[in-house]
């Protein structure tokens, strides 16, 4: 609140914007948008801690399995960002049910887990601006 007033929070949290600028965006850029054609958009550049003016195809984290879990490592605690982790049976229908996220650890990372309990399954992490 502000003087009694409710507030709403509109666009990017400041730490965002000012990761646009200094990484060489525009303060208004589409976090959404993928400025290098890479695939990986702003957000998602943002949200890991990768630089966004490489080619980052090749730098997303990648599953594990380990004692009978499908397990992805990765950066998160990227001010104003929530992080969801889903999975999925045939890539196409997505729940959030059966996957955690662990608390961060000293080094800032997270670990995303679901049980393998299936032949196949996908797994992905979904990134949001917090409200």
């Amino acid at each position: 609140e502000w003087r009694g007033r409710p507030l709403i929070r509109m666009g990017p949290s400041l730490r965002a914007i000012k990761w646009l600028i200094k990484s060489g965006f525009p303060h208004n850029a589409d976090l959404d948008g993928d400025m290098n054609g890479d695939g990986v958009a702003l957000l998602v550049a943002y949200a890991l801690n990768l630089d966004p003016s490489k080619n980052l195809a090749g730098s997303m984290p990648q599953p594990m399995i380990q004692d009978n879990q499908v397990r992805l490592t990765f950066y998160g605690a990227a001010e104003g960002i929530t992080y969801t982790a889903e999975t999925s049976p045939d890539g196409r229908n997505w729940v959030t049910d059966s996957a955690t996220i662990s608390d961060l650890d000293p080094a800032n990372m997270r670990i995303a887990t679901v049980p393998r309990n299936t032949e196949k399954l996908f797994l992905r992490l979904r990134f949001s601006l917090a409200p």
